[in-house]
């Protein structure tokens, strides 16, 4: 059995970093599962136990592979140990692998949850429903609970099927519980607006993407004002950041022909400030309704009806849990959540007893499981090491939020204590391939 080749410069300034919060922007193809072992490793050879690590993964897959290669170089280690003292060491280092909190973030939850089932309010014995299982059970559920609210002649429920048909209908609203961590505060916010606020918020959110695409433009300045290309660009620019934007006003100059800057006027190339006012009326012209309530309206009335299904339907799918004493992976990340919300001895007990939180994929993480990260790691006594890439989200279809892992990256650069090291080299490509 060999050492494995050394760490490149980057990968070594990722495992190595001291700092308590140390955040990992790794490319496609650079290292990033390498770099997660050898900082365990390095955790381990400072003395600090398996028991006392949590490392989250986001597959069961990768949580195994993760820890068979840590329980390769831990034999490793033994086998080159240099002296007794050092070969105990290993060997009991090796022996608290078995049970390693090496797992997916559901696994976790999980085992924290049986061991402080009582405080968390559940059956001690509670199951825990596969993918499979839940979708199922949920199927059953919803269609039982439509067919019943059809019967009672609920009338959003007849425009949704007559909209999508019965099953499709049937699969969104399983799609939204199965995603209930978000859907559901989203649901009972919903609930309790009216459409003014509604739309306030949604503006809100708007109003700082038009003024990100302001700043994006005003980046490209023209020296001749009178110039064409330089009155368009400076047009929108003043009108996206407007403090009321004006709809018909930005829509009328996204949707000018577009003028041809002289190039004297210009330090850059004029089809480059053309290039970016093509992305600014691809990027903002499906905002612009948000301005005209009458055009929301209908949209509004969609999502109410929705809110409003969604918080009738939940109920029943829950007491089939408790009825069978189960519960789904939502459940484990919910229940998990809220004990250590409710729970702050709990919370200093496990600060007690974890002493580093490795968490990998990052970017696939929703903002319920990133809570429970907080909760965990709120304190200086564990330090938290998190790794992503927001170019590689893959899994936004359940709820991951890219925004999470950009967030995590911006806190910990603005924290002053933190280190963010960007892993680069890609050692799946040849040269010459990308």
């Amino acid at each position: 059995m060999n050492r494995p080749p050394p760490l490149t410069p980057e990968q070594e300034r990722a495992a190595a970093a001291s700092a308590p919060r140390v955040c990992v922007s790794a490319a496609a193809g650079s290292g990033k599962t390498r770099v997660l072992v050898e900082r365990y490793l390095r955790l381990l050879e400072q003395g600090i136990l398996p028991d006392r690590i949590v490392a989250v993964t986001f597959t069961d897959k990768a949580a195994n592979q993760m820890k068979t290669r840590i329980r390769e170089a831990v034999a490793l280690r033994l086998a080159q140990a240099s002296d007794p003292v050092e070969g105990r060491r290993w060997e009991q280092v090796l022996d608290a692998m078995e049970t390693a909190w090496i797992q997916t973030i559901h696994a976790f939850c999980g085992r924290l949850l049986h061991e402080h089932a009582l405080e968390a309010g559940l059956d001690p014995g509670f199951a825990v429903l596969d993918q499979t299982q839940a979708r199922l059970l949920l199927r059953r559920v919803v269609g039982d609970a439509v067919a019943r609210r059809l019967g009672r002649g609920s009338r959003f429920l007849e425009r949704l099927v007559a909209a999508l048909g019965l099953a499709r209908a049937r699969r969104v609203l399983e799609e939204l519980l199965l995603q209930r961590g978000t859907v559901l505060p989203w649901a009972e916010g919903l609930n309790r607006s009216g459409m003014e606020e509604w739309l306030r918020g949604l503006q809100a959110r708007a109003g700082r993407v038009l003024r990100g695409t302001a700043d994006l433009l005003d980046r490209v300045r023209g020296s001749d004002p009178e110039d064409p290309l330089e009155v368009l660009r400076s047009g929108l620019v003043e009108a996206l950041r407007a403090p009321d934007p004006d709809p018909a006003l930005i829509r009328d100059l996204l949707g000018r022909r577009l003028p041809r800057g002289r190039r004297a006027a210009w330090d850059v190339d004029p089809k480059e400030v053309s290039s970016r006012i093509r992305a600014a009326r691809n990027r903002l012209r499906p905002l612009l309704p948000l301005w005209d309530p009458e055009a929301m309206r209908p949209e509004w009335e969609w999502l109410r009806g929705l809110a409003a299904e969604v918080l009738a339907l939940a109920p029943a799918y829950r007491e089939e849990k408790s009825r069978r004493g189960a519960a789904d992976f939502p459940d484990l990340l919910l229940a998990c959540r809220d004990l250590l919300r409710e729970r702050p001895a709990l919370r200093r007990r496990l600060a007690g007893r974890i002493r580093a939180l490795l968490l990998d994929e990052l970017q696939d993480t929703d903002p319920v499981q990133m809570e429970i990260v907080d909760l965990l790691a709120g304190g200086a006594e564990i330090s938290l090491f998190g790794v992503g890439d927001v170019r590689q989200s893959i899994y936004r279809f359940r709820g991951a939020d890219v925004e999470v892992f950009r967030s995590f990256q911006e806190q910990v650069a603005a924290s002053g204590s933190g280190a963010v090291v960007r892993l680069h080299t890609n050692f799946r490509s040849r040269p010459g391939a990308v």
